[in-house]
């Protein structure tokens, strides 16, 4: 169940001696090994986490922009050519949503 894949990476993500790029792999594989999780689980996941814990940098390394992302950035980013460069776009947009973040402290209801 999701709940037993969830107290299985709880570790993971608090686990300091490993790179990013280890608990991205470590996760990934515990998640899609939950009955009935698929890799959009995987993503939904991955994506929530590294929001809740954004120094982890979870995705800088494992995950490209992807062309379905650009609508979305274009709303958050009205008037930029997201196209041309989405990785900088989305670094723009989660800057600013890490900042609300620790201005508000809503990440400490994850």
């Amino acid at each position: 169940t999701l709940l037993q894949v969830a107290e299985r990476i709880w570790p993971i993500v608090h686990d300091s001696s490993k790179p990013s790029e280890a608990k991205f792999d470590e996760i990934s594989g515990e998640v899609v090994q939950g009955r009935g999780i698929g890799e959009t689980w995987v993503k939904m996941i991955m994506v929530s986490v590294d929001i809740a814990f954004p120094k982890l940098r979870l995705l800088n390394s494992k995950c490209e922009v992807g062309v379905g992302a650009i609508g979305g950035l274009e709303r958050l980013l009205p008037g930029s050519r997201v196209e041309d460069n989405r990785l900088a776009a989305l670094e723009q947009v989660t800057a600013a949503a890490n900042g609300a973040t620790a201005r508000d402290g809503s990440a400490s209801h994850f």
